[in-house]
Formats: structure tokens, C-alpha cells, sequence
């Protein structure tokens, strides 16, 4: 049975740079690009504040063996933190992203049934997804500070630059008395 075909349209390259701009300014993706800049820094500050406490509490407390059961916690914690990025960059920004568990769910790779919450502990820490995570998670912090700060310098500069013919216009009036503007 033939079924039919339909052929994915492509996007036409644009005539000039400004029809780019224009094109560009108008697409839903890049206000979701700038949602994600914006979410970088809270996000970053969240997981430098939680990851920099529980560490530092599982450390200091681990000589009372209180504080194993906090790093093991925090081991947990940083696999949802980077399980809750990659989703977020699945859905915000439309990447398609490997997002993996910390264990496979292929068959070969469960977990032995006799082997021991050690054993699998030592397991999620030699995986090398768990240490690049831990990485990112602690680069967020500074790159969501240097994100939020281009952002928004780079936003309200454009607004500004929008805005100077109108206020140019406004000033150049001789009816309008400016001084009693305010804002300008």
C-alpha cells in the first residue's frame, strides 16, 4: 500500500540581512532562547546555593557519619538537577537531548539483584554522565551571572536605540515644553 509522502518544507534563505532581522524578531524561538537566558541566573544561584550547603554540611558532618547519608543525598540531587536541565533544554529551547537516567534501562546494564546499595552508589559515581553533570551544574552559576547581565544589557540598549527617534522627536518640538517631562 503506497502511503503518502509529504516532503518537510524547507526554509527559503532570506533575500537581504534586514529581512533576516525582520524574520528573526518575529519567531516564537527566539523569545524562548531569551526565557532561557533570563532562567540561567536563578537557576545557577539555586544550584551553586543548595550544591555549595549540602556539600559542605555532608563533608563537615561526615566525620559523625551524619553527614554520608547528606552526600549520598546530594549525589541523588545533582542527577535530578541534571535530568530537570535537560529537560528544560528539550522544551524551552527544542534540543534534541540524550536524557538518560542514572542507570540504563537497558537490560545487560541493571543493576545485579544481589549487588549491594554500595556497589551501586560506587557505580552512579564512576559514571562519567554524573561528573560532566556535576560540572555544569557548577559552571551555571557563572555563566548564568554573564548570560542575565549580556541579556539585559543587550536588551536595554536596543530598547534605547528604538526609542532615541522618538525622543529626539519629542525634544526637537518647540511646542512641547521638555522640561516638564520627566521621563525625558
Amino acid at each position: 500500500m503506497n502511503t503518502p509522502h509529504y516532503a518537510k518544507a524547507t526554509p527559503q534563505p532570506p533575500s537581504s540581512a534586514s529581512e533576516s532581522l525582520w524574520r528573526d524578531a518575529f519567531l516564537p524561538s527566539t523569545y524562548l532562547n531569551l526565557l532561557y537566558l533570563f532562567f540561567n541566573f536563578p537557576l545557577g544561584i539555586l544550584y551553586f546555593v543548595v550544591l555549595v550547603t549540602l556539600l559542605s554540611l555532608g563533608l563537615g558532618l561526615s566525620v559523625t557519619l551524619l553527614g554520608i547519608p547528606i552526600l549520598i543525598s546530594t549525589v541523588g540531587l545533582i542527577w535530578v538537577f541534571a535530568w530537570l536541565e535537560r529537560k528544560m533544554a528539550v522544551a524551552v529551547l527544542g534540543l534534541k537531548v540524550l536524557i538518560k537516567t542514572p542507570v540504563s534501562l537497558e537490560p545487560e546494564s541493571q543493576p545485579h539483584p544481589k549487588q549491594s546499595q554500595w556497589t551501586r552508589l560506587l557505580g552512579y559515581l564512576r559514571n562519567p554522565q554524573f561528573w560532566s553533570s556535576f560540572g555544569y551544574l557548577w559552571l551555571k552559576f557563572p555563566l548564568g551571572i554573564a548570560s542575565f547581565v549580556l541579556a539585559v544589557l543587550l536588551l536595554s540598549v536596543s530598547v534605547a536605540l528604538l526609542g532615541a527617534p522618538v525622543f529626539y522627536l519629542l525634544s526637537s518640538l518647540e511646542s512641547l515644553n521638555c522640561s516638564s517631562l520627566w521621563f525625558l
